[in-house]
């Protein structure tokens, strides 16, 4: 099933990624990354549209959805 194979390539690059990357290193950039904006005051503030999209052309089940377009004039 295409779920499955995409959590063992998922656990496979985690493990491998550990093994470049230590737990300290890790939680050191975590704890030292910028602070998340508020997502839901972001869309919401302000006079101007806030808009998420995504263009999805492409499903690992069904294939090409949409020929490649420009997404500006969609």
């Amino acid at each position: 099933m295409i779920l499955d194979d995409i959590i063992a390539n998922k656990r496979a690059e985690i493990a491998a990624r550990k093994k470049h990357i230590p737990l300290a290193e890790f939680r050191t950039r975590a704890e030292s990354a910028p602070t998340a904006r508020d997502f839901v005051r972001t869309l919401r503030g302000g006079d101007t549209l806030a808009l998420i999209a995504e263009i999805k052309r492409a499903s690992p089940s069904r294939g090409v959805l949409r020929a490649a377009g420009d997404p500006a004039r969609l």
